[in-house]
């Protein structure tokens, strides 16, 4: 298929609006807020030669508009993103090579600053929110093969399981009844992925600590409330000590991050903040940064352990478990991160603290790969210490990965996301077909026609979702290059970029005939 004509495939969902011609006689003012993607549309322009745009005041650095591609009427859009430290103040649009020495003004531009945050306008965060949801889905697409589908680990029988809880000082009396509860509150999960990892993370605090392990829930929910009692006006604009504090309660602990998310909400529903249905979805995608970074951790460790298991004793084993691991950290401070993003989108609110949000991942993914490499290690010096009937070994094939209830839940959050981002119905109901489709696709055996070619592939998660996700990041390069304003631009990339998951699934369904692999 032609470029041509998969983009007009693309943007037939899509209405395209005219933009007005800015002439030299009725100089236009604009106001723009820097940090995001401006547009200038400009006619008449040559093919062979096109115009240079730029934005320019004397004492501030100048800057230069891209040119898209000309459409069928012969004009372009010029795009170029406001840098956040742009002086404010009032610019001038110039465009040279009309034939003008000194070139043309077109308009005046009044610079303010970020006032409203809108994903569709700042194409960065879209493609690294989108890059990130489409690595993690072509991921759990593979996992689902059977090479990578039955997960497994062993853990230490907890003091409730062994009987010794009132014998075992390290645990004060007043923490029994906690100690109870959370030691029987997982068994009551029905089996699932998410148990799967719930168990998997539960054995790392009470590894260290069992009194920390009955603790840390009650901690888990003060800290989480404190954090939802003290934003600073509209979500996300938590205190930035507090999101350290939950997000790292969570790493350590997913099911104090649990605790944390509902403290969290309680104090929001007390001071007022949760009035809608956009801020309960807001607080929920909140929770993605703190209850799922340790469990993005904890199943990527588990995928590479297929690859790179820790009991291999080949050459160059030990180097390339450490390059998983610190893959793993990368994998999870950007996962936390673009659930900020996801936050930020739906929040409609200032940008606040941007910078330190960067840190806060950065030093989030450090302590995810720090956490599984000790976690590691404690694993290995269990099942290597203990005598087999103080073990457990949990197992679980990965027949489906998500229930029904939760595909309509997903659709459902696509649904307000696509809305909050786009104000069209339209393009909210496609996104949340698309975003049901795809997790359904998780829960169903395709019978497509059996390639025995297929047979042959050596698959590899990462390398897989390495590949889809760099076509998808080629994907917005050329709809970037398209003569459409930057919120058209994001619609298109929206759609056309969750459709190659789609096709990853296809792809994926027929290597499951051509081995007659059952997934059902």
């Amino acid at each position: 298929m032609s470029k041509r004509i998969f983009a007009t495939f693309l943007t037939g969902f899509f209405l395209f609006q005219s933009l007005p011609l800015a002439s030299a006689v009725d100089i236009p003012v604009l106001t723009w807020e820097r940090g995001k993607e401006q547009n200038i549309v400009v006619g008449g322009i040559s093919a062979k030669d096109p115009w240079e745009v730029k934005l320019l005041k004397p004492g501030s650095p100048q800057i230069s508009f891209k040119p898209s591609s000309v459409n069928r009427r012969g004009f372009l859009v010029y795009s170029a993103t406001l840098p956040q430290d742009l002086p404010l103040g009032n610019y001038t649009v110039y465009v040279f090579g009309d034939g003008s020495i000194s070139g043309t003004q077109v308009a005046q531009v009044k610079v303010i600053t970020f006032t409203r945050y809108s994903i569709t306008e700042i194409p960065k965060d879209l493609v690294f929110l989108l890059l990130t949801i489409i690595f993690m889905l072509t991921v759990l697409s593979v996992s689902r093969i059977r090479k990578y589908s039955n997960l497994t680990f062993l853990r230490q029988k907890n003091l409730v399981e062994t009987g010794t809880l009132l014998f075992d000082k390290r645990v004060p009396r007043f923490l029994y009844p906690a100690y109870v509860l959370r030691s029987r509150s997982l068994g009551m999960l029905p089996t699932s992925l998410f148990k799967f990892l719930l168990m998997k993370d539960d054995t790392f605090i009470h590894k260290i600590s069992p009194f920390l392990w009955a603790l840390f829930p009650a901690l888990g929910l003060v800290v989480g409330l404190e954090g939802g009692l003290t934003t600073h006006g509209n979500l996300p604009n938590i205190a930035l000590y507090s999101l350290i504090a939950i997000s790292t309660i969570g790493l350590l602990d997913s099911y104090s991050g649990i605790f944390a998310f509902f403290g969290f909400a309680i104090g929001q529903i007390i001071i007022g903040e949760v009035m809608n249905l956009r801020s309960v979805v807001l607080i929920i995608s909140l929770a993605l940064s703190w209850i799922f970074t340790s469990f993005v951790a904890h199943y990527l460790v588990e995928i590479g352990g297929k690859d790179f298991p820790i009991t291999s004793k080949e050459s160059g084993s030990g180097f390339a478990r450490f390059i998983l691991l610190v893959f793993v950290s990368v994998i999870s401070g950007v996962f936390f991160f673009a659930s900020l993003i996801l936050t930020e989108s739906m929040a409609l609110g200032l940008r606040n603290h941007h910078d330190s949000l960067v840190v806060t991942a950065i030093i989030i993914g450090t302590l995810s790969g720090v956490k599984a490499l000790l976690h590691e290690f404690m694993d290995h010096r269990t099942t290597m210490g203990l005598k087999s009937d103080s073990l457990v070994s949990e197992t679980l094939h990965v027949s489906y990965l998500i229930s029904s209830g939760w595909v309509g839940f997903i659709g459902f959050f696509a649904l307000v996301v696509g809305f909050v981002w786009t104000q069209s119905w339209f393009i909210a109901l496609l996104l949340g077909i698309i975003m049901i489709t795809l997790f359904s696709s998780f829960q169903l055996l395709l019978k497509p026609p059996k390639i025995n070619l297929l047979s042959r592939w050596k698959r590899n998660a990462f390398l897989e979702a390495a590949v889809v996700t760099y076509f998808a990041l080629t994907l917005f390069l050329y709809v970037q290059n398209l003569p459409y304003q930057s919120s058209l631009k994001s619609e298109i990339f929206t759609i056309g970029a969750l459709i190659l998951p789609l096709i990853h699934l296809l792809a994926n369904s027929f290597y499951n005939v051509a081995t007659a692999e059952k997934v059902s």
